[in-house]
C-alpha cells in the first residue's frame, strides 16, 4: 500500500473518529440544550404564571377592600376578573394555555400538579368568600363580620397555598437547572474526554504512520551512506509496493547500473593500460631503433669521411702520376741522346710505375672495401626502411588506439553526466555520488585532452616519418648508384693496374734491352702518350668519385638531422604515454574507491578487521 494511501487512511480514520466523537458531544451537549430550552420554555413561564396567578389573586383581595372601604370606582366585576384570571393560570399550568407574554406548558410533575390543584380550589374558595363579602357589602354589613372573616381566610389560605406552590416550582427550576449545570459540566466533560482521546488515537496513529515511514526511511538511508562509502554491491530488500519501494527498486537499479558503468570503466581502464604498456614498448623499440639507425648513419658517415680523404689520397696520387708520366714523356725524348741518361730515367720511371702500382693496388682494394660497405649500408637502410615502417604501422595503431581512448573518455563522460542526473534525483543522500560523478566526469575531460594532444602528435610523427621514409628512399637509391660508380671505378682502377704491370713489364724489358731502346723510343713515347690520355681519364673517374663522396656524405649528415626528428618524435610519444599511464593511474585510483564486488567488500571487512 503506497505511503499517500497509508496517510489518507490515518486521516480518515482520524476524521472518523473525531467525527463520532464530535456527534457524541454534540449529542449530550444537545441533552443540555434541549434540558435548557425545556427550563426557558417550561419552567420560566410556569415561575411567571404562579407569580402572576398570585398577583392577580392579590389584587383582587386588594379592590376587594379598597371596594369595602367605600371606593365606589371599583366594581365587583374588577375583583372577579382577577380572581377569573389567577384561576385561567392555575388552569394553565395543569392543562396549558398561552397569554400575551409566554406559552405555559402544563406541568408533569405530580407534586406540582397536586399542590396547584389545591391552589385552584383554593382560588375558587376565594372567589365564594369574595362574592359573600359583596353580597354583605351590598347589605351595607359592618366590617368585621363572618362573611369578612371567610374572606381573610380563604385568601390566606390561598397565600399559603400560593407560596408553598411558588416555592415549589422555584425549587423544581432551581433544581432543573441544577441539573441543568451538572448536565452541562457532563457533557463538557464528555466532549473533553472524547477530545482528549481523538488525540490521542490522532498520536498513536500518527507515530505508528511515522514509524511504518520513518523505519523504511531509515534503512534506506543507510543503504545510501553505505554506497556513498563506495560499496555498490548494497541492495534493498523492502518488497513493499509503496513510494519507498519505488525508491527502493530506483536505488537497487541505480546501484546496478553505477556498478555496472564503473565495472565497465575498470575494464576499459585495464584495457588502455595494457594498450598503453604496449605503446610504451613500442615507443621505446621505436627510439632503440631510430638509435640503432643513427648509430649506423654516424658510422657510416665517418666511413664516408675516411673514404673521402683516401679519394683525395688517390687523386693526389693519380695527379702525381700525371706529372711523372709528362717527365716520362720528356725522358723519352731525351733517351735518344743519352742511353745512361735514359737507363736511369727508366729505372725511376719503373720505381715510379711500381710505387704508381702499389697506390692504384691500394686504392683498388679502397675503392672495393668501399663498394662492400656501401652494399651494407644499403642493406642496413633497408632494414631502417623496415623498421622505419613498422613505426608507422604502430603510429597507426597508436591513432587507432587514441580514437578508443577519446571514445572511451566521452563515453565515460556521457556516464558521469547520466550519473550525476541520477545523483540529483536521490537529493541529499546522492550528494556523495554526484561528487563522484563530477571527479569521474573531470577525468575523462583531462582524458579527452590528452587524447587530442596525444593525436596531434601522432600525426606529426605519422608525417615525420613519411619523411624520413621519403629521405631514406632517396638515401637508399644514392647509396645504388654510389654502388655502381664504385662498380665502375674498380673496373677502371683494374684496367689501370693492368696497364701499369704491362708498363712495368715494358721497363724492365727496355732496362734489359737498352741497346733496343733506340729502336723502341718511338714506341715507348707512343705508350706515354696513351698513358697520359688514360691518366686523364684516370684522374676525371676520380674527381667524380669524390664528388659522389661528398654528395653521399651530405645525404648522411640530412639523415642524421631526420635522425634527430624522429628521436625527438619518439620522446614525445613517450611523454604521452607516460601521461596517458598517469591518467589511467588516476582513474584507477577513484575505481579503487568503490568495491564492485561482494569479494572486494568481504576483503575491505577483513582488511578493516586486521587494522
Amino acid at each position: 500500500m503506497y505511503i499517500r494511501h497509508k496517510l489518507s487512511i490515518g486521516l480518515i480514520s482520524i476524521t472518523a473518529i473525531t467525527a463520532i466523537m464530535g456527534i457524541t458531544g454534540l449529542m449530550r451537549l444537545g441533552e443540555g440544550t434541549r434540558a435548557g430550552i425545556l427550563l426557558g420554555t417550561h419552567y420560566a413561564p410556569r415561575t411567571a404564571a404562579i407569580l402572576k396567578l398570585s398577583l392577580n389573586a392579590t389584587e383582587g383581595h386588594l379592590l376587594m377592600e379598597e371596594m369595602v372601604a367605600g371606593d365606589e370606582s371599583v366594581k365587583m366585576a374588577d375583583v372577579r376578573d382577577y380572581i377569573d384570571r389567577s384561576i385561567w393560570y392555575a388552569n394553565a399550568i395543569l392543562e396549558g394555555g398561552a397569554d400575551e407574554e409566554d406559552t405555559i406548558y402544563p406541568s408533569e410533575d405530580e407534586e406540582v400538579r397536586r399542590i396547584i390543584a389545591q391552589v385552584k380550589s383554593q382560588l375558587y374558595s376565594f372567589k365564594t368568600a369574595a362574592e359573600a363579602r359583596n353580597n354583605q357589602y351590598l347589605r351595607k354589613s359592618f366590617v368585621g363580620s363572618a362573611a369578612d372573616e371567610e374572606f381573610d381566610e380563604a385568601y390566606d389560605s390561598f397565600r399559603d397555598l400560593a407560596d408553598n406552590a411558588e416555592r415549589l416550582i422555584h425549587d423544581k427550576m432551581v433544581e432543573q437547572n441544577k441539573n441543568l449545570g451538572q448536565l452541562g459540566l457532563r457533557s463538557l466533560f464528555i466532549l473533553a474526554s472524547y477530545l482528549l482521546l481523538a488525540i490521542i488515537v490522532a498520536i498513536f496513529t500518527g507515530i505508528g504512520l511515522a514509524r511504518r515511514i520513518s523505519r523504511p526511511l531509515s534503512g534506506m538511508l543507510q543503504l545510501f551512506k553505505t554506497g556513498a562509502s563506495g560499496n555498490l554491491t548494497v541492495r534493498s530488500d523492502y518488497t513493499i509496493k509503496d513510494e519507498i519501494g519505488e525508491m527502493a527498486n530506483e536505488f537497487n537499479d541505480f546501484m546496478t547500473r553505477l556498478q555496472d558503468i564503473l565495472g565497465n570503466i575498470d575494464t576499459k581502464s585495464t584495457e588502455l593500460s595494457i594498450v598503453t604498456t604496449q605503446l610504451a614498448q613500442g615507443a621505446d623499440n621505436a627510439q632503440n631503433a631510430s638509435q640503432s639507425i643513427g648509430s649506423e648513419v654516424d658510422d657510416s658517415a665517418q666511413r664516408l669521411e675516411s673514404q673521402a680523404a683516401q679519394v683525395d689520397e688517390t687523386a693526389t696520387a693519380v695527379e702525381q702520376m700525371a706529372r711523372n708520366i709528362e717527365s716520362l714523356d720528356a725522358m723519352v725524348e731525351d733517351q735518344v741522346a743519352s742511353i745512361t741518361e735514359s737507363s736511369a730515367s727508366m729505372e725511376e720511371m719503373i720505381a715510379s710505375v711500381s710505387m704508381i702500382a702499389g697506390r692504384s693496388e691500394t686504392a683498388l682494394v679502397e675503392i672495393r672495401s668501399f663498394l662492400e660497405k656501401t652494399h651494407s649500408a644499403q642493406e642496413k637502410m633497408s632494414t631502417s626502411l623496415e623498421h622505419i615502417n613498422r613505426m608507422s604501422r604502430l603510429s597507426a595503431h597508436l591513432e587507432e588506439t587514441n580514437e578508443v581512448v577519446s571514445t572511451i573518455a566521452s563515453q565515460t563522460n556521457l556516464l558521469a553526466m547520466n550519473a550525476a542526473i541520477e545523483a540529483a534525483h536521490a537529493g541529499e543522500a546522492g550528494r556523495g555520488f554526484s561528487v563522484v560523478a563530477d571527479e569521474i566526469r573531470k577525468l575523462a575531460e583531462s582524458a579527452a585532452d590528452q587524447s587530442k594532444e596525444s593525436g596531434e602528435s601522432l600525426k606529426q610523427i605519422a608525417s615525420s616519418i613519411e619523411q624520413v621514409v621519403e629521405a631514406s628512399g632517396e638515401t637508399n637509391e644514392a647509396l645504388g648508384e654510389i654502388a655502381d660508380f664504385a662498380a665502375s671505378t674498380s673496373s677502371v682502377f683494374e684496367e689501370f693496374s693492368h696497364a701499369l704491370e704491362e708498363q712495368k713489364t715494358s721497363g724492365t724489358s727496355v732496362l734489359d734491352e737498352l741497346r733496343r731502346m733506340r729502336e723502341l723510343s718511338q714506341s715507348v713515347r707512343n705508350g706515354s702518350i696513351e698513358m697520359s690520355s688514360g691518366n686523364s681519364q684516370v684522374i676525371e673517374a676520380v674527381q667524380s668519385l669524390r664528388n659522389s663522396t661528398t654528395t653521399f656524405l651530405d645525404s648522411f649528415r640530412n639523415l642524421e638531422v631526420q635522425k634527430n626528428t624522429v628521436l625527438d618524435t619518439v620522446e614525445r610519444i613517450n611523454a604521452a604515454v607516460e601521461g596517458t599511464a598517469n591518467m589511467v593511474d588516476g582513474v584507477n585510483t577513484v575505481l579503487s574507491d568503490f568495491q564492485l564486488t561482494e569479494e572486494e567488500v568481504l576483503e575491505e571487512d577483513l582488511v578493516a578487521l586486521s587494522e
